[in-house]
């Protein structure tokens, strides 16, 4: 099952579009190994999400996806130091963004995940 978003775009006049989840190759980070980390955390979200029983298991993958990301900007490691990085984490917010509006979880709910999970 794919996770669909939709997006209001403007052109001409507004116009409400449907698209596809997908998770970026690109996630900022300076080296491939960071990037291919970064790629796993966010396919691991959304194949939870993809099994995701009830509105609470999807908060929870949420919450999981926001920890994990944490841990990697704690992390000392040459690969995964720049994830604190403002690209990075706007990359990051930005897809659970998009992943929360294609499974119905609210901006404000994720907000509030994204803040607990420092």
């Amino acid at each position: 099952m794919a996770l669909t978003y939709t997006e209001t775009v403007r052109r001409t006049e507004t116009e409400t579009v449907e698209r596809t989840l997908s998770v970026p190759s690109r996630w900022a980070m300076f080296t491939a190994q960071g990037n291919n980390r970064m790629k796993k955390k966010a396919e691991s979200l959304v194949g939870k999400l993809e099994k995701a029983e009830s509105y609470s298991d999807k908060v929870k993958a949420f919450e999981q996806y926001f920890k994990a990301y944490r841990r990697a900007c704690r992390s000392t490691s040459k690969t995964m130091a720049e994830a604190s990085d403002t690209a990075v984490r706007e990359t990051v917010w930005f897809f659970a963004l998009q992943a929360g509006q294609a499974v119905g979880v609210s901006e404000g709910t994720l907000d509030d995940l994204w803040d607990s999970a420092r």
